[in-house]
């Protein structure tokens, strides 16, 4: 996919800002991380988002490779997080989990997506997700609305996944 990057319009996240703080601190930086929780898209690193350069908060992802596969984040010992969700759900320079609030903005577009749940799942079966994955996508969402925190399968403490119902043992 990085070849039909427009060089002149992008450049890799790594020219970015390091500074941790200001990453955090953009929307589009919050909704990749919010995306790749929601989609179980456990895989997202640097070189899979990229810096519009006119804008420099506006971020593009690609490789979602792992996107909607049947996964609770019940797990963590199997593969590290990365990227926005872990940034967002953690705290690297101390490597504490701190599951940072969710902005007031973004976790009211959750709560209308759950408003609208049954066109969603629509659209999502008319694209081949499984009812399975679909399911467990919602139980990810709703999480995130009960505990207003950033979540990642490290630090799923903050919300007991168990409670919605859905067998979390993920597939191999």
């Amino acid at each position: 996919m990085r070849p039909f990057i427009d060089p002149s319009l992008f450049d890799t996240a790594h020219s970015w800002p390091a500074n941790i703080d200001q990453r955090r601190a953009t929307k589009d930086y919050q909704k990749i991380a919010l995306f790749d929780w929601i989609t179980a898209n456990f895989d997202r690193k640097q070189e899979d988002y990229f810096v519009k350069k006119d804008d420099p908060e506006n971020l593009v992802v690609i490789d979602n490779g792992y996107a909607l596969m049947y996964t609770v984040y019940h797990h963590p010992e199997t593969v590290d997080d990365k990227g926005p969700l872990f940034l967002m759900a953690s705290d690297a320079r101390t490597n504490q989990l701190t599951g940072e609030q969710i902005s007031e903005d973004l976790l009211e577009q959750i709560r209308e997506a759950i408003t609208r749940r049954s066109k969603l799942d629509e659209e999502l079966k008319a694209l081949g997700i499984s009812d399975k994955d679909i399911e467990a996508m919602w139980v990810r969402v709703q999480a995130l609305a009960d505990s207003g925190k950033f979540l990642s399968r490290k630090n799923t403490r903050l919300v007991d996944l168990n409670k919605y119902e859905i067998e979390v043992t993920p597939t191999s």
